[in-house]
């Protein structure tokens, strides 16, 4: 689900973080840090200089599971307020304005069946 967020440019979208994408990079860069560490410690060669270090591939890794786990901490905290928030609204629809509304159709019943009418104000 694409949802926007008043923190990114106007018309750009945020959308969530696909957990099968996440667990597939953190194991192709697993598959990459043995490779690195196994062509570390066989060769001195050159193209040791154009890689990355199997350090720093690790270092990637963890950050990126940090932030994985921060996002899904940050998910049970929305699921929290979205749960509250639906809550606290269906109780003003239902007990709140409901009644109002209940109370207001009997009232204007009432005048009706008097002769008088109620009439409603209308905003500007």
């Amino acid at each position: 689900m694409l949802v926007h967020c008043p923190h990114l440019p106007l018309g750009a979208t945020m959308q969530g973080i696909n957990k099968k994408q996440h667990e597939y990079l953190l194991s192709a860069l697993q598959q990459l840090e043995h490779v690195l560490t196994d062509i570390e410690l066989r060769t001195q060669d050159k193209l040791l200089e154009e890689l990355p270090a199997s350090a720093d591939i690790n270092k990637i890794k963890e950050k990126l599971q940090q932030d994985y786990l921060k996002y899904e901490d940050m998910l049970e905290h929305l699921a929290m307020h979205i749960k509250a928030y639906n809550e606290l609204s269906h109780q003003v629809r239902v007990y709140h304005i409901g009644k109002l509304l209940k109370r207001l159709k009997r009232e204007k019943e009432i005048y009706a069946a008097h002769g008088l009418h109620i009439i409603a104000a209308q905003g500007t």
